[in-house]
């Protein structure tokens, strides 16, 4: 590998590091989605369980819960969108939340595909990288 080779394999191994983190973030953001949608379809079932009148505790997040009372007729207003929100039946609501866990568990595995092609790539070509330093190395201190 010549001088200009090694430096646009650390370019692009540079590149690499950048996507490899933006990559991160996608599957945690992409995680913590999954188990947002999770929480809300197990609620949503406690609730289509329980009878009218039933007092249940509901998660709000971090650990913590609030009491609520089954109503006669029970709602869900379920978020659709960007600041957009329906009401549905639970039936309905955990219709949507089932099509939303799939998308987003789809999502997940193409990202977490794609992390991995990466972190092979990133792996393949920096031990090239450091090969090459090596030989040049190698043929420096051998003149």
């Amino acid at each position: 590998m010549n001088d200009a080779e090694l430096r646009r394999a650390m370019a692009v191994l540079e590149s690499y590091d950048k996507r490899l983190e933006d990559l991160n973030k996608q599957v945690s953001l992409l995680q913590s989605t999954r188990d947002e949608v999770l929480m809300a379809d197990r609620t949503l079932k406690a609730f289509a369980a329980a009878e009218p009148g039933e007092e249940l505790l509901v998660p709000i997040g971090a650990s913590s819960f609030v009491s609520a009372v089954v109503p006669e007729k029970p709602e869900a207003v379920i978020g659709v969108g960007t600041g957009v929100s329906l009401q549905k039946n639970f039936e309905d609501a955990s219709a949507y939340m089932k099509q939303n866990l799939n998308m987003v568990n789809t999502t997940l595995e193409k990202a977490i595909k794609a992390l991995q092609e990466t972190q092979n790539a990133t792996a393949e070509l920096s031990a090239a990288v450091q090969e090459a330093y090596r030989q040049k190395q190698t043929e420096t201190s051998g003149q």
